[in-house]
């Protein structure tokens, strides 16, 4: 995969699994541009970006980042 073009950045907090594998889903759809996908997670307790990781993985997409506060 070429360099990413356009970072896409999904914010959360508090996170509802079907909500947030929706807007991966949604991204994960784009075709012919080269992207990286940040999630981030603003404090909350489960931020669910393990199961995001292993989502994004059986999906087969590499270019993903994962950040998150302590607290908000």
């Amino acid at each position: 995969m070429q360099d990413p073009l356009v970072s896409v950045v999904v914010l959360t907090y508090r996170p509802a699994w079907a909500k947030l594998a929706g807007t991966l889903l949604s991204a994960l759809r784009q075709k012919d541009i080269a992207f990286e996908l940040v999630v981030t997670d603003d404090g909350s307790e489960d931020t669910l970006q393990a199961r995001a990781r292993a989502f994004l993985k059986r999906e087969g997409f590499k270019s993903a980042v994962f950040l998150s506060a302590e607290r908000n």
